[in-house]
């Protein structure tokens, strides 16, 4: 055998099997570290060595590498449900999957950003202490719903500020008012103010993508009138993010109650570094494809089936 192909064999040897480091190596057999690095190499441009990776039956990394191509998503992470019906099964996914990114990307004195749902809820609950300085946590859009329930946007934001040992920056004023003049009115509020002058500057914000309904918690919730939900749908809406409307090609929907919401706006969200959707289930698909495709969210957090059928 060959002296030069006899070394390569050895140093692929006590480099793969070995488990040696490359100065351990260069040190035992008295040749410089930069030769093993090239022999290593070597190795495996002559398929001396061949690297295989087996996923887990759960890895759902092609299908996240898929869908981050087509749409032109920053992100996106899908995890599995066993069964996409089981909604209390699909919430705890999400809300786990969603509290997990949080604790990657988290850094100091990021500002996040929420808005409201079931799924939001859930990810409060998990969320856990983090060791990082001057974190923030905005509500987003103004308080919605029955206060007792714990799907109320001032709720999640406090729980996940007192988890994570954070500052509360809450917005004092209804999701949406009956007037525009009471609009103009609490839009000159120094303190309404002051929280949405801040959404623009967001490092993180965790959308909840709600679809249009009338049986929906926007409805049952007294926040709009079956009749205004009627018209937003009659309008094309298939969802919405913090109670703005959008239809399946991601366009604003246009219509008087969108002018007396008092949150953070759509454009506002696509000009967050990390607008993360939470979002998953078969309903939930077009509203998905909507705030996708209005670069309303970059970075998604879903269920594999879902995942599928985004990709048809």
């Amino acid at each position: 055998m060959d002296e030069n192909f006899r070394i390569l064999l050895k140093v692929a040897q006590l480099y793969y099997k070995e488990n040696l480091t490359q100065q351990e190596i260069a040190k035992n057999l008295r040749i410089s570290r930069p030769k093993v690095s090239r022999l290593l190499q070597q190795a495996r441009e002559q398929n001396i060595v061949q690297i295989n990776i087996f996923p887990p039956a759960e890895d759902f990394t092609e299908l996240e590498n898929e869908l981050e191509k087509k749409f032109g998503l920053r992100e996106v992470i899908v995890t599995c449900v066993d069964d996409i019906n089981q909604h209390a099964s699909v919430l705890l996914e999400l809300g786990t999957a969603a509290s997990k990114y949080l604790h990657r990307i988290i850094q100091d004195e990021d500002l996040i950003g929420f808005t409201w749902g079931e799924t939001l809820s859930t990810m409060a609950n998990l969320v856990n202490q983090e060791n990082k300085m001057n974190i923030s946590i905005l509500q987003m859009v103004g308080g919605l719903g029955d206060p007792d329930k714990d799907i109320h946007i001032v709720d999640i934001v406090r729980r996940v500020a007192v988890a994570m040992n954070a500052r509360m920056i809450l917005l004092p004023a209804p999701g949406i008012v009956e007037t525009d003049e009471a609009h103009k009115i609490l839009l000159a509020d120094k303190s309404i103010k002051q929280a949405l002058d801040l959404a623009p500057k967001v490092d993180i914000a965790f959308a909840g993508i709600g679809v249009p309904g009338l049986n929906s918690m926007i409805v049952k919730g007294n926040i709009m009138s079956k009749d205004e939900m009627q018209r937003a749908i009659d309008l094309g809406a298939v969802g919405d993010i913090g109670l703005r409307f959008f239809d399946i090609e991601g366009n604003p929907i246009s219509f008087d109650v969108q002018n007396r919401v008092i949150g953070a706006s759509l454009a506002t969200f696509r000009k967050i570094p990390h607008s993360v959707g939470v979002a998953g289930g078969s309903d939930k698909l077009n509203a998905i494809l909507g705030a996708i495709r209005g670069k309303y969210i970059n970075t998604l957090i879903t269920d594999h089936f879902t995942a599928q059928q985004l990709l048809l």
